[in-house]
């Protein structure tokens, strides 16, 4: 087995840098490594189904991979797993089901079973019945609905209930915020659930929902939306969309004028690609976040001196993930069990009491629920003058 490891740190030197070195390095894996059996019992590879191309690639994908390189630096360099070592094999699949059900299938038929992936709810719920079927785990850092059915081996590493919730349950409890329309990407269920969550707390803490329309992601020209938005007149416009969808709305709002007085919101799925979007039209725009960059946080630190900015909620998870995989390697070979996927998502319960996470971990309170959907509070920020995000409330 050789090369596997540079997979990781190729990343920092731009996307086209980051697909070229990773094809390379899996082109050296191929011709040293016959499939699964050679692997090295002292490494523990994870298959990451990146989304280095694509949509999702700045908000999410990107700042995912950061994370993770991070992470996975972090966890072998502290020796918390004695002579075992994390390794990535990171391969784009674009955020596309049909890439990264082809990669899947790759990474099984080479023994790779436990998988990361970064954003997309699609390719979470394509590959649910694969994964079950395979004895493989995945830790998917997409949205998680606390009532969903739980899919054996499928962890949802983000919490789409709480912070959503939490966020809405603020708004609705300030007067000067409850007569709200909710914006809604209908192209995605997990937009739905976002949307779902926000209402669901908005509503318990006083705020009234007087519309809720719904829109497709491809869309380009908002006209007719933004008439039916000011015909409600609404003191709060809830957006649970794309960052660039919601940068988009955002600035033919501002084009179309009359919204002076309304506060706008966005749900957990935005990112600073909503102020690339819109710039000034974005300036006091608040959105929920997963979790909130502490300045005097180590990881953050790193990150920002690495690559020159702050890292987003998806870099985050991105570092936790490599932190919860090392807790559950560490008690699966504690308790005399392999480093299968099966193995390690026997434990994956057990991980939030684990010394290593709790010592490690960047997320304040993150525990799976039963159904193995991740759980923890969140927080809200909001888009300073120069597009940074300030916290509005943790």
């Amino acid at each position: 087995m050789i090369g596997m490891k540079q997979l990781t740190w190729t990343h920092r030197f731009g996307p086209g840098t980051i697909v070229t070195a990773t094809f390379a390095a899996t082109l050296l894996a191929v011709a040293g490594c016959s499939s699964g059996s050679s692997a090295d019992e002292n490494e523990l590879r994870i298959g990451h189904l990146a989304h280095l191309t694509g949509a999702s690639a700045g908000p999410y994908g990107l700042p995912f991979q950061k994370g993770l390189e991070m992470g996975v630096d972090a966890v072998n360099s502290s020796g918390v797993l004695g002579d075992l070592t994390l390794v990535v094999d990171s391969q784009d699949v674009g955020s596309q089901v049909p890439a990264a059900v082809t990669q899947y299938n790759q990474f099984i038929q080479d023994d790779v079973t436990v998988l990361v992936s970064p954003s997309s709810t699609q390719i979470r719920m394509a590959l649910g019945p694969y994964v079950e079927k395979d004895g493989a785990m995945l830790m998917s850092s997409t949205v998680g609905d606390m009532n969903a059915e739980k899919v054996p081996g499928v962890f949802v590493t983000n919490d789409g209930n709480t912070p959503d919730e939490n966020f809405g349950r603020r708004l609705g409890a300030d007067e000067e915020t409850q007569r709200a329309v909710l914006i809604v990407d209908g192209d995605n269920p997990a937009f739905t659930s976002l949307a779902s969550s926000f209402k669901t707390g908005y509503t318990e803490a006083g705020g009234h929902v007087v519309d809720q329309v719904t829109i497709s992601a491809g869309d380009s020209d908002f006209a007719p939306v933004i008439t039916k938005v000011k015909a409600s007149n609404p003191t709060l416009i809830m957006f649970s969309t794309l960052s660039e969808t919601g940068g988009n709305l955002l600035t033919q709002m501002n084009q179309s004028g009359g919204f002076d007085d309304t506060q706008f919101a966005g749900a957990s799925s935005w990112q600073k690609q909503v102020f690339d979007t819109a710039g000034p039209a974005a300036t006091g725009a608040q959105y929920a976040v997963y979790w909130a960059p502490d300045p005097t946080g180590e990881f953050e630190k790193k990150f920002i001196e690495a690559y020159g900015e702050a890292p987003n909620a998806f870099a985050a998870n991105g570092y936790q993930s490599a932190w919860v995989i090392a807790s559950a390697a560490n008690l699966a070979r504690d308790n005399g069990d392999d480093l299968s996927g099966k193995s390690l998502a026997k434990h994956m319960h057990e991980v939030a009491e684990s010394k290593i996470l709790a010592e490690n971990g960047i997320y304040p309170g993150w525990k799976l629920r039963e159904n193995n959907t991740a759980s923890f509070a969140g927080a809200s920020v909001e888009f300073a003058k120069d597009g940074s995000s300030v916290v509005v409330s943790s």
